[in-house]
């Protein structure tokens, strides 16, 4: 994922959406634990994008953890 700093925000929404859906829906049922983790690790990588995308928040790695939350 974060290596596709040639998509868009909305692209990798649209690729990935069913797939970490099914994640959501199989650790909710079977392994509420793990859940969180596995949020927290996929928005890790959408901070490591937004700062391979973006030359702004390149050496910014708590401003792309705030501007990822603004877009949340």
């Amino acid at each position: 994922m974060h290596r596709r700093s040639d998509k868009g925000l909305d692209d990798l929404a649209h690729m990935y959406a069913a797939v970490i859906r099914g994640w959501i829906q199989y650790y909710c049922r079977y392994y509420k634990t793990a859940l969180h983790p596995l949020l927290v690790r996929i928005n890790r990588y959408l901070v490591r994008w937004a700062r391979n995308k973006y030359n702004w928040l390149r050496r910014h790695p708590r401003r792309a953890t705030h501007w990822l939350r603004r877009i949340a």
